[in-house]
């Protein structure tokens, strides 16, 4: 890679990658559509054998990840005089970079954002996140009284929940997670369905250990946030059908549905989507 100067024609900030062949893993996985731009949603007559395949694999990513610990919450970078991993900086997340460049939120309300040395304080961080954006939204856009009004009582609810279920590993040590990982953001060999390349790592934090225990939001492609909001019983009867083709208590983390993920899966259903 390099900047304008170093391209042989000058035409721009360059990078040179290997390829690396395979087919999107959400464009196979999804429901087919007559029209392309409809939002994702996996295939309910998928064969179970291939999306075990992919499922297993991509479980055995999200535990190398999540073997990986840190004393505290926020970005990944390398100490320029020891040459270590530490985090000296905020978390930035795959939603907090989209509520910034499509929603209009400030961006100086993350960029005043310390790394966190309990989760119950990222936790109440994103809750203070969550709000401001709803109060970004409205100054911003009209919208149905109804709709804006669940979406305070959503944001509200979760900020209860912190006390009794934001504590666990309150203290740490808190895991390697990224929110971008997911079937859209893989390519994979439509023979075999053997992944064959992971993609867009960057919004990689280390994060709650809640996040890597709780099942992963894009269990059937489709966000919770938009998911609940067209249909709340659809949604879990299609998330709920799939939950044990990827189940973390295989790799020793709390069960799904317990305590330890209930902060996460509502962080999820409130995520600041600006498709809201």
């Amino acid at each position: 890679w390099g900047l304008t100067e170093k391209s042989p024609q000058q035409l721009g900030p360059f990078m040179i990658e290997e390829f690396i062949d395979g087919e999107n893993l959400g464009d196979i996985l999804k429901k087919p559509t007559e029209n392309e731009a409809d939002p994702a949603i996996l295939d309910p007559d998928i064969d179970e054998a291939k999306l075990n395949i992919v499922y297993e694999q991509i479980t055995g990513f999200m535990l190398e990840l999540s073997r990986l610990e840190f004393p505290r919450i926020g970005a990944i970078s390398r100490d320029t005089v020891s040459g270590e991993w530490t985090i000296a900086e905020p978390p930035l997340t795959y939603d907090m970079n989209e509520v910034v460049s499509f929603a209009g939120f400030p961006a100086d309300h993350f960029a005043t954002m310390p790394s966190f040395t309990r989760s119950s304080d990222y936790f109440a961080a994103r809750a203070q996140c969550l709000q401001a954006h709803l109060e970004t939204q409205s100054k911003i856009a009209f919208e149905d009284g109804d709709i804006t009004w669940n979406r305070y009582v959503a944001r509200h609810c979760f900020g209860k929940l912190i006390p009794t279920h934001g504590i666990v590993d309150n203290s740490g040590p808190f895991r390697v997670f990224c929110d971008d990982l997911r079937p859209l953001n893989m390519l994979v060999d439509p023979k075999t369905m053997r992944i064959t390349a992971l993609l867009d790592f960057e919004f990689t934090n280390v994060m709650p250990a809640q996040l890597a225990y709780d099942l992963p939001w894009w269990l059937i492609l489709q966000p919770p946030g938009i998911g609940v909001s067209e249909g709340k019983q659809e949604f879990l009867a299609l998330f709920g059908a799939r939950r044990g083709q990827i189940n973390p208590t295989s790799w020793g983390a709390a069960p799904l549905g317990s305590n330890a993920g209930v902060v996460g899966q509502r962080a999820f259903l409130v995520q600041p989507c600006v498709k809201e």
